[in-house]
């Protein structure tokens, strides 16, 4: 096993343990091998969420940030879910507020897209200097 932190809680006591923590031993030692009741229950760091990351607006259009500091959007560019970073968790998050979040911006942003399109006319298949064009600079995304 990597590095890892120890969660001790056999201070807590076998009855304890059983009677409001059945689920926690079980785990342990199926997965961990440890009996929590007499050892410490080693923990590895993992994301158990994300909370965005590519800032964005509430339609879902991404943004960057000008020469001036301003913000501004990211032409085609939409990001939606736990990726996306609205700003409304503020440092942390309620559990169930991923599911609003996503149902929400993700509704705002699936109907921003939906008037982008018509807004553009008829679409078009890519042609391959639009491929060749994309695959060839991500410099946009690097601003």
């Amino acid at each position: 096993m990597g590095p890892h932190a120890k969660l001790k809680l056999d201070h807590l006591g076998k009855e304890v343990l059983e009677s409001r923590l059945p689920g926690i031993l079980e785990l342990s030692r199926t997965f961990a091998h440890v009996d929590p009741v007499k050892e410490p229950i080693p923990v590895i760091p993992t994301c158990h969420y994300m909370m965005g990351g590519i800032p964005t607006k509430v339609t879902g259009q991404a943004l960057t940030v000008n020469e001036k500091g301003e913000d501004v959007v990211v032409p085609g560019l939409f990001a939606v879910g736990e990726i996306a970073c609205v700003s409304v968790h503020g440092a942390n998050r309620l559990g169930g507020n991923s599911l609003l979040d996503l149902v929400v911006f993700g509704r705002a942003a699936g109907l921003h897209l939906q008037e982008s399109i018509a807004e553009q006319g008829a679409l078009r298949d890519a042609s391959e200097s639009d491929v060749e064009g994309i695959s060839g600079s991500s410099e946009p995304l690097e601003q």
